[in-house]
C-alpha cells in the first residue's frame, strides 16, 4: 500500500509541486493550506506515515501545529520547512519534537532523501502509532483545501475535505494596507501607495534617515504569487544585478505576523507596454537602444548565474531621468539560479517564452535573449512576431516558438532597415546555439544603432 504523507503548505504553486513530485515516487498525498486544516488532518484521519510542515502559515504556525501533534501522541516522522534558515527557529522546532527541517526553496532530490530516511528510522522503531480523535474547536470552514484522491481511500479524511468542495488552489488572505504615515524597521515612512496587485501593494515611503524617497512593496495578501519566500528570493536576485538598466533593491524585512516588505528605488515612470499602447510603435532608433539597455542589465545577470524568465514589456518601466527616459528591467521574482533544479512550473509569460524552454530543455540566459526579440519586434511593429490568428490559442502561440517563420519586421515599417531584419534573426533563432547571449547581442544592437 502506498505510504501516505501530509504535506501542509500556505503556498498553493509549492503544495502542487511536492505533490506532483512525491507522487511520482510512490506516494499518495493530501495537500493543506493553513495549520488550522493540518491539525485538523492530523487529528481525523488515520496515521500518516510521514508530515511535511511548513513554519510559516495562517491560522496556526507550523509550530502550533507540531506541538500540538506531539500532544496528540503523533509518533510519525515530521519534517519541517523554514523559509529562512534560521538557527533559533530550528532549534525550536528540534526542541518541539520535530525529527528534521529543510529549507525553501526546496530542493526535491534533498527532501525525498531526508523523508525516505525518517519513514526507515520508524519503521525499524515498530512502535504503533495512536491518534486520538479528538474534539476541535469549532472553527470557520476552511476557505482552501487541496486534495489528492485515489480509489480505496473510502470514507478517510481526504473523502470529508473534498466534501466541503476544496480545490487545488489557495484563496488571498486578509488585506494588509498600510495608511500614511504608518512605520516600517523604524526607518521607512509610507506616503501612500503607487499602484497595487493581487497580492501586493506598491507605496511610495521615505527613508527618515537619509531623506530618500524609495519604493517600498509590501505582501498585501498571502498567496501563490505572494508569499514571503518568492519575495525574498526577488530580493536576493535583484541586489546581484547592478547596472542602471535594472531597478535597484535596498532592503528586505519580515512585517509580522505573516508579511514581508522589500525597498526598492523610486521610479518616476510607466510600464514599457503602457508607453506603447499610448504612443503606438517606437521609432527605430528608441526601440533599439530601449532594448540595448535591457540586454545590458541582462548581460550582469547571466554573468551571476541568474536567469530573468520573464523578461516582457510590462516588466520594463521608462523611468523619467534627467530630461528623458532610462528602461528600467524590473520584477526579478520570477528569477533563477542555474544552479538550482528549474522545478516542475512553467514560469513566465507565453508569448515570450523560448522554445528550449517549452521543449522542457536545459536553458541559460538566451532564454532571455529570445524574449528581448520578441519585445524589441513588438516595440518595432506595435504587434508580437506570432500570427494574430494565434493569439487566443495558447497551443497556436507553443507551436509558433517552437516551428514557426519571423515576418521581417520591415515588411510591415518599411522605415526598418535589412540590418534590423538580419538582427531579428539572431534574437529569435529558435535553436539556442544560433542565438547570441546577452552580452553579444548587446554589440549586435549597439551596432545596429550606430550603424
Amino acid at each position: 500500500m502506498a505510504r501516505q504523507i501530509l504535506v501542509a503548505e500556505d503556498d498553493a504553486a509549492a503544495g502542487a509541486l511536492l505533490e506532483a513530485f512525491l507522487e511520482k515516487h510512490g506516494f499518495q498525498v493530501t495537500v493543506v493550506t493553513d495549520g488550522e486544516l493540518a491539525l485538523a488532518a492530523i487529528s481525523m484521519q488515520r496515521p500518516f506515515d510521514a508530515v511535511i510542515l511548513d513554519v510559516m502559515m495562517p491560522r496556526l504556525t507550523g509550530l502550533d501545529v507540531l506541538k500540538a501533534a506531539r500532544q496528540l501522541d503523533l509518533t510519525v516522522p515530521i519534517i519541517m520547512v523554514t523559509a529562512l534558515s534560521s538557527p533559533e527557529q530550528i532549534v525550536s522546532a528540534l526542541d518541539q519534537g520535530a525529527d528534521d527541517y529543510v529549507t525553501k526553496p526546496y530542493n526535491l532530490p534533498v527532501l525525498l532523501a531526508r523523508l525516505e530516511a525518517r519513514l526507515r528510522v520508524s519503521a525499524r522503531r515498530a512502535m504503533p502509532v495512536r491518534v486520538p480523535l479528538r474534539a476541535l474547536p469549532k472553527a470557520a470552514p476552511p476557505a482552501a483545501v487541496a486534495t489528492v484522491t485515489t480509489e480505496g481511500q473510502g470514507e478517510g479524511l481526504v473523502a470529508r475535505l473534498k466534501a466541503l468542495g476544496g480545490k487545488l488552489m489557495k484563496q488571498p488572505g486578509p488585506a494588509l494596507e498600510l495608511k500614511a504615515g504608518t512605520w516600517l524597521a523604524d526607518r521607512y515612512q509610507i506616503e501612500g501607495p503607487l499602484g497595487a496587485g493581487a497580492f501586493g501593494t506598491v507605496y511610495r515611503a521615505r527613508h527618515v534617515d537619509l531623506k530618500q524617497g524609495v519604493a517600498i512593496k509590501v505582501l498585501s495578501r498571502t498567496g501563490p504569487h505572494g508569499s514571503i519566500e518568492a519575495l525574498r528570493r526577488e530580493a536576493q536576485s535583484a541586489c546581484q544585478v547592478r547596472h542602471p538598466n535594472a531597478v535597484r533593491v535596498f532592503d528586505f524585512g519580515l512585517l509580522p505576523p505573516s508579511s514581508a516588505f522589500l525597498v526598492m528605488e523610486l521610479l518616476d515612470g510607466i510600464t514599457l507596454d503602457a508607453t506603447l499602447a499610448q504612443r503606438g510603435p517606437f521609432n527605430p532608433e528608441v526601440a533599439l537602444s530601449t532594448v540595448r539597455g535591457v540586454l545590458g542589465a541582462l548581460a550582469v545577470m547571466h554573468r551571476q548565474g541568474l536567469v530573468h524568465r520573464d523578461v516582457k514589456p510590462a516588466n520594463v518601466l521608462m523611468h523619467r531621468e534627467n530630461g528623458g527616459e532610462v528602461p528600467k528591467l524590473v520584477d526579478f521574482g520570477t528569477a533563477r539560479s542555474l544552479d538550482e533544479p528549474d522545478g516542475d512550473e512553467l514560469v513566465g509569460s507565453l508569448a515570450y517564452l523560448s522554445p528550449e524552454r517549452l521543449r522542457d530543455e536545459e536553458y541559460d540566459g538566451r532564454a532571455d535573449v529570445y524574449a528581448c526579440g520578441v519585445m524589441l519586434y513588438k516595440l518595432l511593429t506595435g504587434v508580437l512576431p506570432i500570427p494574430a490568428a494565434d493569439l487566443n490559442d495558447p497551443d497556436a502561440i507553443a507551436r509558433w516558438h517552437l516551428k514557426g517563420s519571423v515576418l521581417a519586421p520591415s515588411t510591415l515599417r518599411p522605415r526598418i532597415s535589412k540590418a534590423i531584419d538580419n538582427l531579428m534573426v539572431q534574437l529569435l533563432a529558435k535553436t539556442p546555439s544560433a542565438r547570441p547571449p546577452a552580452d553579444e547581442a548587446e554589440s549586435l544592437v549597439d551596432a545596429v544603432v550606430w550603424g
